[in-house]
């Protein structure tokens, strides 16, 4: 990753982050560049749930009129051992 790519990344999950903390305790985001996709793993499910119910619809970027879409992630990306065993 380049140095120019790494500041708008930096900036998304920092986005990400202060839209999605008031719903409950972050545990990791990751975030996919490639297909403007993020996984956010909170430390409770019942935080995650709540979250999905309080920003399901809503706008992240000011000026876009596209409302992001919640979905529960069947498969995490932040477990290590599934890559490594791919």
């Amino acid at each position: 990753m380049t140095g120019d790519s790494v500041t708008p990344v930096r900036d998304m999950v920092r986005l990400i982050y202060e839209f999605f903390s008031p719903w409950g305790d972050i545990e990791d985001i990751h975030f996919n560049s490639h297909k403007c996709m993020a996984f956010i793993k909170y430390q409770h499910r019942y935080y995650a749930e709540f979250a999905r119910e309080a920003m399901t619809d809503q706008v992240l970027t000011e000026g876009s009129t596209e409302p992001i879409s919640i979905k529960w992630a069947l498969d995490s990306p932040f477990d290590k051992s599934e890559a490594l065993r791919a």
